[in-house]
């Protein structure tokens, strides 16, 4: 009989799987603690009324969308996509974009911590790769350094053509055990940026960052022109909602000598 697989991770303040801003602030109440709250609410309870003198245990959590195991909308990126149209938010993604079979890209044979983003030959290539639309894909590297601080900074990044070329094919949910998809933050944005602030504690500068090209400084711009539009209500309803910064994808041209492929359907793990 298939068995599912929990794929999630557990929300910890002691476990570091975000950048200091980011991390989720956890308050526990202790059984004794949340009985005298109980009985300040119910005018007349003593805490003698209550089982052993207990109330329940509670935990307080202030987290991000970000935190923990999560999806990412197409509205966390950027407010428009596809040339102009706008950008669905979590609540528009289909249901049944998320209950299909997976492929596991297993790319452990990088190096830890370095740019390592397949390209679409490199996909292409791999005779054990065949995807099919609506296929999920997951992307394997950084999930032995999780807990580590160095967590943030380990892994491998999808690059702009690998991860278009998949597009291509359909695929329309992708994941990694990373904390980023195309690497962590620093390398993706800030590293790209010289005009933003680095803080070496927390982005530690790479000796593989790409430059800043144009390309990049126009995409800034548009982002600017969009959330100009948002502050003015142009978008509606949605001039509430977050949005994120520039994204910038710094990219290198290392070929892989091909990813070791796994597909899961399931709960069966099959090597292709």
């Amino acid at each position: 009989m298939p068995q599912p697989i929990d794929i999630s991770i557990a929300l910890e303040q002691e476990t570091i799987a975000d950048p200091p801003f980011m991390r989720p602030s956890i308050t526990y109440t202790t059984h004794e603690a949340w009985a005298v709250d109980l009985i300040a609410s119910f005018p007349g309870m003593t805490v003698d009324q209550l089982p052993e003198r207990m109330g329940c245990a509670v935990e307080q959590i202030n987290l991000s969308t970000h935190n923990g195991t999560h999806i990412d909308a197409p509205w966390h990126y950027h407010p428009t996509m596809d040339g102009g149209r706008r950008t669905i938010a979590i609540d528009e993604v289909p249901l049944r974009w998320f209950m299909q079979p997976g492929v596991n890209l297993d790319f452990r044979n990088c190096a830890m911590g370095t740019w390592c983003p397949p390209t679409k030959s490199t996909l292409n290539s791999s005779a054990s790769l065949t995807l099919k639309t609506l296929e999920i894909v997951v992307v394997t590297r950084a999930g032995e350094r999780y807990g580590p601080p160095d967590f943030v900074h380990s892994g491998c990044a999808m690059g702009r053509d690998a991860t278009l070329h998949l597009a291509s094919k359909g695929i329309r949910v992708v994941g990694t055990d990373g904390w980023s998809w195309d690497g962590h933050a620093c390398a993706a944005m800030v590293h790209d940026l010289p005009d933003i602030h680095r803080d070496p504690d927390v982005c530690p500068k790479s000796p593989t960052a790409a430059p800043r090209t144009e390309l990049a400084k126009a995409e800034a711009n548009q982002t600017e022109v969009h959330r100009s539009r948002l502050l003015k209500g142009t978008y509606g309803k949605r001039r509430k909602r977050k949005t994120a910064g520039p994204r910038h994808r710094a990219v290198r041209s290392r070929l892989l000598s091909g990813p070791t492929i796994e597909r899961y359907r399931y709960g069966k793990r099959t090597p292709l």
